[in-house]
């Protein structure tokens, strides 16, 4: 749905294929919304023109998201997976048909996704209350923050 803030009312509305599970918002306007059926369908956040839907899994049916966050400038979107798979994929937004990267390792649920101010550095939270730190550009996984010093 899109408000308008100052008459407190809905002025569009999309539907969409099935339940939301998380959304985020580019600074770019563009818009991600995570589905319980493992799509993650991308929209202009200001028309809410469809723009493309991207799932990794072959059985999309059975894999929801987690979440879903872009990074400061816009230009990547990580895309978490809840279990079986607990891993997050790295999406080009400028070129959503190229492979994503994918960053594993996380033994329970994704709860959020933080990036760095460049977008490099990745933070993860899981439902096993641990922190976890990967290099967005490769996947890996870091042990700790300081591997991102200056970041």
């Amino acid at each position: 749905m899109k408000w308008d803030t100052n008459k407190r009312k809905c002025i569009d509305k999309k539907k969409l294929d099935g339940p939301i599970n998380c959304i985020d918002l580019s600074r770019n306007y563009t818009l991600a919304v995570g589905m319980r059926n493992g799509v993650v369908s991308i929209f202009d956040g200001m028309t809410f023109k469809f723009i493309k839907d991207v799932y990794k899994h072959k059985n999309p049916d059975k894999d929801m998201i987690s979440t879903v966050k872009f990074s400061p400038d816009g230009n990547k979107l990580a895309v978490a997976y809840a279990p079986p798979f607990s891993c997050i994929y790295i999406y080009d937004v400028n070129n959503l048909d190229a492979a994503p990267k994918k960053c594993t390792g996380s033994p329970s649920r994704i709860n959020s996704i933080d990036f760095s101010r460049n977008g490099n550095a990745i933070l993860i939270n899981n439902t096993s209350y641990e922190i976890l730190f990967y290099d967005s550009i490769s996947g890996q996984q870091k042990k700790s923050a300081t591997e991102f010093k200056g970041e």
